[in-house]
């Protein structure tokens, strides 16, 4: 294949990640792939931002979203859920009476979601300024596009590797990455 037809076929690629367990940094070594290029990121461990909720019914989901419209969500109305457990998971340390009180807020963008034909809700979470922000996605390519915005930094470009740089960079996103992995939570 020549350096011309691996670049028409990287500039295809889909977003995908793979982490990389680094106990002994503490951290997460994700490495992305877009069609424009490859990155590599550190994050501590323990906070991957991506998740995604599956949902049997639709009718939790409604719910859900009415109380959030009327500002009236609690913490134990969602208690034993798979939102609960997500929240749990990715915000430890906001089980307070702080949470209770601004849980409309945290899940504001929730309340915006169309019910999703597949049951699956893609989430990112992130604690800009020590204050957590979370998204939720029912359309995946949207889910992809703020992964990039909130993850991807300095990509390098397919364009400027060396032909063995491309020929192997083209190999791995073929046989290696396969969309972006997500915490999963099922009601």
């Amino acid at each position: 294949m020549t350096r011309e037809e691996m670049l028409q076929e990287l500039y295809k690629t889909n977003v995908a990640a793979e982490l990389i367990a680094l106990p002994s940094e503490m951290a997460l070594e994700c490495i992305c792939v877009t069609s424009q290029g490859y990155a590599y990121k550190w994050l501590p461990l323990g906070q991957w931002p991506a998740s995604v909720i599956k949902f049997e019914n639709c009718d939790q989901l409604q719910s859900v979203q009415e109380k959030i419209l009327e500002n009236s969500l609690t913490l134990p109305e969602i208690e034993g859920t798979a939102l609960y457990h997500m929240l749990e998971d990715l915000l430890p340390d906001c089980f307070s009476d702080d949470v209770e009180s601004s849980l409309g807020e945290l899940l504001s963008n929730f309340a915006d979601v169309d019910l999703p034909n597949d049951g699956k809700i893609y989430v990112l979470c992130s604690a800009e300024d020590r204050r957590p922000h979370i998204k939720f996605f029912s359309d995946y390519k949207q889910f992809e596009n703020a992964f990039c915005d909130a993850v991807v930094e300095d990509i390098t470009p397919w364009e400027t590797l060396s032909d063995e740089e491309l020929e192997d960079w083209f190999d791995r996103t073929r046989m290696e990455f396969d969309g972006i992995p997500c915490s999963e939570y099922d009601e």
